[in-house]
């Protein structure tokens, strides 16, 4: 009997990252998120992302999937530096610098893996660049003997939890804002219905 296989998207991937708040992930729906509600979901999912690249194979054979953990981790990473940037606490901004500073100082680091910072403290990937160093390069930065990213995982915990506090403490959220987020959650629903069914399992590292 032949074996189907499904190729699952790179959204498939990063709804997994943002399991606790996979609304957080889509940028028209953030708008919809109350900041602290952001700020955890993000940081949340930086911890994830950061676990996963520790734990990932860097060979050749694993190209896609390396690629793809990446990605991912440069997404979550800039949606946490707006989250962050946008927080009313003062430990918040700080730890924003805190994350923004450690990432700057291993500014050679990332450019010798097609990885930039902008001027708003972004990342933004080269993937020719990337595709052209060795699994060995990108697991020294990514792997898990890696400084930066053992701190960044640090960093996005210490977030999480600021974040959580805040969440606790914040006033109740009005009716138009659950309609708003309800909306978006039985608008992903569907989408993710139709779209990935639960079974296969292979990889498709989609642009």
């Amino acid at each position: 009997m032949a074996t189907t296989t499904i190729s699952y998207s790179y959204d498939y991937y990063l709804r997994s990252i943002y399991s606790s708040n996979r609304f957080a992930r889509k940028s028209e729906n953030r708008s919809t998120i109350t900041n602290k509600e952001l700020v955890q979901a993000d940081s949340d999912a930086m911890k994830k992302i950061t676990e996963k690249l520790r734990d990932l194979e860097y060979s050749s054979d694993n190209a896609s999937e390396v690629l793809t953990d990446v990605k991912m981790f440069i997404e979550t990473y800039n949606n946490l530096i707006s989250s962050t940037e946008e927080n009313s606490s003062d430990e918040v901004a700080r730890l924003q610098k805190q994350i923004t500073q450690l990432t700057k100082d291993h500014k050679d680091e990332l450019e010798s893996l097609g990885i930039s910072i902008n001027s708003s403290n972004k990342l933004t990937l080269d993937k020719s660049k990337f595709g052209e160093c060795s699994p060995s390069k990108i697991k020294r930065f990514f792997g898990k003997d890696s400084d930066y990213i053992s701190s960044i995982r640090n960093y996005s915990l210490r977030a999480k939890r600021l974040a959580r506090r805040q969440v606790e403490t914040a006033p109740e959220e009005t009716s138009e804002t659950k309609n708003k987020t309800t909306q978006a959650a039985e608008s992903d629903l569907l989408q993710s219905l139709l779209a990935y069914p639960e079974n296969g399992s292979t990889f498709d590292a989609k642009s």
